[in-house]
This record gives structure tokens, sequence and C-alpha cells, in this order.
């Protein structure tokens, strides 16, 4: 089972001020009010998945990740039908829930029809997972891109009233078996398929929080997971997609709302998760569990261009499938490891595992944010500088380059600040930076900076 952690990354703090690897980085802030003692003292983990330090010593790849990926003797997703792997998303929203925004699932509709138009194409990241199999008796059994996409189905069972409590902000909380719960009853009442040639992820509306049995939770620490349970003809094979406004995205918007294109970010990696280790690192992990997913989390490669020409910093696009432009991971091919080495595993295509890329573009190699002062108190009005540096593997700053920023609650006991520009660009210097302005609660809050 896998999860993508928040803005697809992992993180650790040191005392207030976090660090991530790869493409983004994040600093916290905590907002205290002026009679509370702890300003400043306080430590905080942001993702309860995170694994153990860098062990490859390249930063290309998560913390802890050690590539490459290796056969566990489990089963890979059975795309050997007539129609191949269906994907069915799942909508629970009852009557009485905060409805998803206009546009929100015909985004994600689109993006699975247009999935399952290629299907067999090898210029998208769907097509790496071909290099990868199962072993039948004694014989190979590789994945195919065969992707159908199953009739969206719109849930509108009330959420049990008995599940976890819900952080501020939050009207619900659904706990993963009761996820489980309503897709079995679902499943039965539609007579939906359930076995390994089908993938169910279901998403939730906006104010509702999901929390994984481990106790992490939506809030916080990751942006979905997928998961399965039940055997054979009654297996289900299901993902976790809960609304997240900001902070799971790579910054990018090609389809003009950040939210429903972070989704198809998340679904992205679950789905090519799911199709190479669907029950749990039985199948393709990493040496330490990590999955296809996992190691390339928040790369995302050389962007091919942007929809909105006013606005090209945030409407950039790495996948062009079926026509349809998107802006998701890249994913982890053996094959491109074994030939190029550390660092070349992640790409976004099967073409891409015989043919390196090339890019004019300065490689961006080393993302940092901090913030100063990282404490501050609640009163609504304190600032805080929120300084991105960027730079090339030499060390040498790059100056020109856009950064996103974003922020949500690592704790949810309140509303987060607000930031002074959801973009910046790089000076001389090599900095971008924005102004953090505190609110009036007592909340530490993670400012999320994104460099496509």
């Amino acid at each position: 089972m896998s999860r993508t952690i928040r803005c697809g990354t992992i993180w650790t703090t040191v005392g207030l001020v976090m660090t991530m690897t790869n493409m983004a980085a994040l600093a916290s802030v905590a907002s205290a009010s002026p009679s509370a003692d702890h300003v400043g003292a306080v430590t905080r983990t942001a993702s309860k998945h995170a694994p153990a330090g860098l062990e490859s010593g390249d930063d290309h790849y998560c913390d802890g990740c050690t590539p490459p990926l290796v056969y566990s003797g489990g089963p890979v997703m059975d795309t050997s039908g007539p129609a191949g792997l269906t994907i069915t998303p799942i909508y629970w929203a009852p009557d009485d829930a905060t409805p998803f925004p206009d546009g929100y699932q015909d985004i994600i509709n689109g993006y699975l029809a247009d999935v399952a138009a290629a299907s067999g194409a090898t210029d998208n990241v769907y097509s790496i997972n071909t290099e990868y199999y199962e072993t039948v008796d004694g014989a190979d059994k590789h994945i195919s891109y065969a992707i159908s996409a199953g009739e969206p189905v719109i849930d509108t069972q009330p959420f049990p009233a008995d599940g976890c409590a819900p952080d501020s902000g939050f009207t619900s909380c659904i706990t993963d078996d009761q996820l489980r719960k309503e897709l079995t009853a679902i499943a039965g009442k539609l007579g939906l398929t359930t076995d390994i040639s089908n993938f169910y992820p279901v998403f939730l509306p906006p104010g509702v929080e999901t929390a994984d049995n481990d106790g992490s939770n939506s809030a916080s620490s990751f942006c979905g997971y997928h998961n399965a349970y039940g055997e054979g003809a009654n297996m289900i094979v299901y993902g976790n997609e809960p609304y997240e406004e900001e902070g799971c995205d790579g910054g990018q918007a090609p389809n003009g709302d950040l939210a429903a294109d972070g989704a198809v970010g998340t679904l992205s990696h679950e789905i090519n998760e799911a199709l190479t280790d669907p029950t749990d690192a039985a199948a393709w992990v990493d040496s330490t569990g990590h999955e296809i997913g996992d190691i390339c989390a928040n790369d995302y490669g050389t962007a091919l261009g942007s929809t909105d020409e006013s606005n090209p910093e945030s409407t950039q696009y790495n996948q062009v499938i079926n026509g349809g432009f998107y802006y998701t991971q890249t994913e982890f091919s053996n094959a491109a490891f074994a030939a190029f080495g550390i660092g070349n595993g992640c790409v976004q295509s099967s073409q891409a595992t015989t043919t390196q890329e090339t890019n004019d573009a300065t490689a961006v190699a080393s993302v940092f944010t901090f913030a100063f002062p990282n404490a501050l108190e609640a009163d609504g009005s304190t600032t805080s500088e929120i300084s991105t540096s960027v730079s090339d593997a030499d060390q040498n700053v790059i100056a020109g380059d856009t950064v996103n920023f974003s922020v949500y609650a690592v704790e949810s006991n309140g509303q987060c600040g607000t930031l002074s520009a959801e973009l910046a660009t790089t000076g001389a210097d090599g900095y971008a930076t924005v102004t953090y302005t505190a609110s009036t609660d007592d909340i530490i809050c993670a400012v999320v900076a994104t460099d496509a």
C-alpha cells in the first residue's frame, strides 16, 4: 500500500523548519497566541509515512528509496481481458455535503477517458508499466497498457457519523474501514465487478477528511493512497482521493482548476502503483518497500508547454494523452535506470527508457525553502519572509525561475494565514520570496514552494 504524500514528496523536520527532497521545498510557520509560551519550541513531523533518511545518495529519488524495483512474486493487476484494467471513479457525495466545484468531476472523468482512449500508446506514463510483470507457472505475464474507463458512480449515501473526529476546517472524517464498508455496499448494490482487473478510486467532496488505519490523515499527512481487500472474485482494489484545495499538486493547472489538476496527479500516481503492486509490497517495490510512483514522487520531468499563453507559469503540462493536457509526476523505469544510471530512472514514457531526454533549460537540482521568523504572534498582522533558493547540480543559483507557493495546516486547529503571492520568480541571487501574514489562530502551517 502506498500513499501520495502531501505535495507528492517526503519531508522531514528540524525544529520548526521543514525541508523537502526533489523539486519542492517546505517551511513551517507557527502562529501562537500572545499568552502562549511555546513559540518556536515545537517539532512536528508533516508526514507519518515518511521513510528513513536517503540511502541511495541521490537526491533525485525520495528519502529512503533504493531503486531499482524488484519483483516480490505477487500479482500485478490483470490487464489481459478484453477491457484490460477498468477504472471506475466513485464520487461519494451525500446530498447534505458540500458539492464538488463545477467542472471538478468533468476534468477527472475526461482524464480517465483520455487514458483509456490512448491505450497502447508509448508516449505517456502508463506505457512504462509494460516492462513489469508477474510470474505464473514459470512464465512472465507482462502488464499491458490496456485501460477502460468505467461509468462514473455517484454515491449519495450519508457519511457515517461515528468515524474519526474531523480536524478544524472539516465537517466529516471517514476512516479507511468505513470507506471499505461503503465500497462493498456500492459494489453489491450496483453489481460492480470486484476482481484484480478493476480499480475503484473514491473521490470525496470538500470538507471531508480521511484517516488511514495507522492514524495518519489527509489533513496533514497524505494526498491519497491505494489499497486492496478481499480475495479472488471478491477482491476490491481501490484508491482514496480526498478533495485537496492545495498542497497536493505540482503548482500547475493546465485545465484551469488547481484542485482538479492536483487530483489527476494523485490519481495517476495511485493507478500506476496499483497496476504494478495492487496488494501491498507483494509485486514490484524497491528493497525498502517503495513503489513505482514513490521513487519519482514530485519529479515531473520536462514541461512540454502551457495551455494559457497569458499565464504560462502556472498552466504547464508534461503529458499529452489523447489530445488532453495534464501535469503528472514521472514514474520509475527499471529499463531507463539500467541504461542511464542513477538519477535517470524517472521518465515520462516508455519512449524515454531507450532515449535520454534532452532539455535546453537549466536543470534544477536543489530547492530549499525557509521561513524567517518561523514563529509568529497570532495577531493577524505579524509577517514572516518565505524564501526559496533554486540552484543547479553545481550549486550555481538559477535566476528567472518561477516558483509556486501554497499553504496548508500541519495541525488543523484553526485557519492558516495568507501569502502575499502564489507565484514568485527567482532573482539574480537565486531566491524567490513571498510574505506570510499570521492568522489569529494558534496553529502550525506549512508553506510549500514548488518548482515546476
